[in-house]
């Protein structure tokens, strides 16, 4: 098993040359630059037994920058805010918190606690707000 004797240096090699490369890039090099045939499987089981991973990206954080002015209430019903809210319960299932709050007074105009809360019904609790304390000024 000749190939199996270059692959342990070649792809720790490619490994520490290029971290955020993959099995499936250090394929592509062996078989088109250095001109193996060997198969992608194959290459993946060998890097999982090498021990050989590849380094994530991270993403970059946005903090503190808006792209919205910020509005401050003066009255009441002003400015309402609502916030979408996910959890789990003890048993696993998923659970979906949408409260809604008049920034002036701070008083809770929704809480809609369910197990799923589509567009229809946050809709529908919408409009009951609308008539029961008319639009926003």
């Amino acid at each position: 098993m000749i190939l199996i004797k270059n692959f342990a240096p070649r792809c720790g090699g490619i490994r520490f040359a290029h971290p955020c490369h993959g099995f499936r890039r250090a394929h592509a090099y062996l078989v088109h630059d250095v001109g193996m045939e060997i198969n992608l499987k194959k290459i993946q089981r060998l890097w999982r037994e090498e021990g050989l991973t590849r380094k994530t990206p991270r993403k970059e954080v946005r903090r503190g920058i808006t792209t919205t002015p910020q509005v401050k209430a003066t009255c009441p019903n002003h400015v309402w805010s609502i916030d979408f809210q996910y959890g789990v319960t003890r048993d696993g299932h998923a659970v979906k918190i949408v409260p809604m709050f008049d920034e002036f007074t701070r008083v809770s105009l929704i809480d809609m606690i369910e197990r799923s809360v589509d567009a229809d019904a946050l809709a529908k609790a919408l409009s009951a707000l609308f008539a029961l304390r008319g639009t926003l000024r």
